[in-house]
This record gives structure tokens, C-alpha cells and sequence, in this order.
């Protein structure tokens, strides 16, 4: 369902950016990334309030309830960073840039080796998955600053002080 939010996102983004709608194809984004961080903060909250019933009817054993409840929560809370990533991932796509996601995606993956080694080297193997949750942060946090950088490519300032939305000379 978000993938195809995300998606769709990114066709109207395509479309005022081919279309040379600089006004609308900045609109679309900052739009686009706000949707995608409310529905993220939603669905985690969301998440945590139903975590007890997700567990009690998927029959998860009483020994084990409360380590699979911190996992689940753990997991939970990666939501709104998958959300915004997912969303600026489109976001690039939809403007032509098909390969810095995937080099994000490469760098992430290494970051979350260290992380996962360095957290199950200090700690223990239930707190290992925190290292996925600071990949997924780090990957927003990426993805946020490549979209920006695109998008600071489309403003100028001109003399006058006001903002003028230039992409196209």
C-alpha cells in the first residue's frame, strides 16, 4: 500500500517536472515527504498501541512474549524512517536520478554490518536488531539530504530578496 503511495507520488512528481512545472514539482516533493513522515509517525504509533494483540493472536509463547514484544517495537519504530525513504526514493526516480538510491542502499548495508556487529559484539543478540533501526534512520537521513540537494539545484534567489523557483534555464 505505501510503496504504491510512493509510487504514484513519484508520477506526479514526473509529471510536473517533464512538464517543466517548476512550482508544482517543488510543491509535489515537500508535499510528498510530509505525507510520507505523518504516515510514518502514525503507523508507528499505531504499532505500538496494537503490539500486545499483534503477538497474542499470531499465539506467541508466554516464555518468549516479552523478548518478541521489544523486537516487534524495535521493528515498529523504523517505520517512519522506511516511510520517508521509501517516498524520497521515488521521489529521485521520478526526477531521473535511478542510481543514488542504490548507492545509498550499498553504503547502508555495510553501515549496518558494522552496526550489527559492533552491537552484538557490546551487547547481546536482542539488541543486534537496533542496528537495522539505525540503518533505516541513517538511509533517511541520506535520502532527505540528496532530495534536498536536487531540489536546492531548482531554487534561486534574486535580488530582490524573494524566492524565485528555477529549474530549467
Amino acid at each position: 500500500f505505501f510503496s504504491g503511495l510512493a509510487s504514484g507520488a513519484g508520477i506526479v512528481i514526473s509529471q510536473y517536472f517533464g512538464a517543466k512545472d517548476n512550482r508544482n514539482t517543488i510543491r509535489t516533493t515537500h508535499t510528498a515527504i510530509a505525507v510520507a513522515a505523518i504516515l510514518g509517525v502514525i503507523m508507528m504509533f499505531s504499532g505500538f498501541l496494537l503490539c500486545d494483540w499483534m503477538l497474542r493472536i499470531t499465539d506467541v509463547p508466554a516464555e518468549i512474549f516479552g523478548r518478541s514484544k521489544v523486537y516487534l517495537m524495535i521493528i515498529i519504530a523504523g517505520f517512519p524512517a522506511l516511510m520517508v525513504y521509501n517516498f524520497g526514493c521515488a521521489i529521485l526516480r521520478a526526477m531521473g536520478d535511478t542510481k543514488q538510491a542504490m548507492i545509498l542502499l550499498t553504503i547502508s548495508g555495510v553501515v549496518n554490518m558494522i552496526l550489527n556487529m559492533l552491537f552484538v559484539i557490546v551487547n547481546n543478540n536482542q539488541v543486534a536488531k537496533l542496528a537495522a533501526i539505525c540503518r533505516q534512520y541513517h538511509n533517511t537521513f541520506a535520502i532527505i539530504d540528496s532530495v534536498s540537494e536536487v531540489m536546492g539545484n531548482f531554487k534561486k534567489i534574486n535580488n530582490k530578496g524573494k524566492l524565485e523557483v528555477q529549474i530549467f534555464d
